[in-house]
């Protein structure tokens, strides 16, 4: 009666039926002859390039395989809405990525609105157009994906949303200044006198020789790690175990002391006792 059709995690399809009898299982009480019911499985099974794949039986298939004939099962109804639940888990990273894209497409091509659920950010980040962030049943912060990476609503959205996890940092508010470091950083607005300050590892960047930052951390260099285009570093500081940025070419040695730099522009306040933004 929802006409809503939905997506495992675990695939839900039948071992011993083929590919095409587990698609058509979503049109059982359609009411559509046999004739019919079959051209809309290959017209189904066309758009998600199953059409060689019909006539095979599930443990002939690879895990994407299988996802796109859940898929396809859902999809033969011509529903109103899709409901996907957390249906990448079960796949690896490259065939996480690689369905994420297809699903994408599809999205593009169907219109159809599709409700997923996932716990991974990444997922939410790339196919999303909003996202609804939930913790124990509540919902905390509804948005496009930039405006929740870009202005999170709480210490839990900040860090759920963007990759890596956002740097959270106790510092002590007053007299116009935020006490997070050596020296204090000027602040026109009125804050609590415990704030959480939130510094992406992206925005937090290893310093040169002589360099300067609005705010700057000093520590040391516990992990390295290379990433191709980017490093990110684990910095030992008063203040914790921090993440920052580093040059991918010449990145600082474990061990070494570091300066970390960001800018006033690029830091978040939170309230130290509601968590939320300020």
């Amino acid at each position: 009666e929802r006409n809503i059709a939905m997506v495992f995690q675990n695939y839900a399809i039948y071992p011993h039926m083929s590919v095409a009898e587990n698609i058509a299982f979503g049109l059982y009480t359609s009411g559509l002859d046999k004739a019919a019911k079959r051209k809309r499985v290959e017209e189904v099974g066309e758009v998600l390039g199953l059409t060689k794949l019909l006539e095979r039986r599930p443990s002939a298939l690879s895990g994407g395989q299988r996802q796109r004939v859940a898929i396809g099962r859902a999809m033969v109804r011509d529903p109103a809405v899709f409901l996907f639940d957390e249906p990448l888990s079960n796949l690896d990273a490259q065939l996480r990525a690689q369905m994420r894209l297809e699903i994408k497409r599809l999205h593009q091509r169907l219109g159809t609105t599709i409700v997923f659920v996932t716990h991974d950010q990444v997922e939410a980040m790339t196919l999303a157009d909003r996202i609804v962030v939930m913790r124990d049943g509540h919902i905390l912060q509804v948005g496009a994906p930039m405006e929740l990476y870009e202005k999170p609503a709480d210490v839990f959205t900040a860090r759920f949303i963007g990759s890596p996890t956002m740097n959270i940092l106790p510092a002590k508010a007053g007299h116009g200044t935020l006490q997070l470091d050596e020296a204090p950083l000027a602040w026109s607005a009125a804050l609590p006198a415990d704030v959480l300050v939130g510094v992406r590892p992206q925005e937090l960047r290893v310093l040169g020789e002589g360099e300067g930052a609005d705010l700057i951390l000093s520590g040391t260099v516990a992990v390295v790690e290379p990433l191709g285009p980017e490093t990110f570093v684990h910095v030992e500081a008063e203040r914790g175990l921090l993440l920052a940025s580093a040059p991918a070419k010449s990145p600082p040695t474990v061990g070494s002391a570091v300066r970390l730099g960001a800018s006033a522009s690029s830091l978040r306040l939170f309230d130290a006792k509601s968590e939320r933004a300020l």
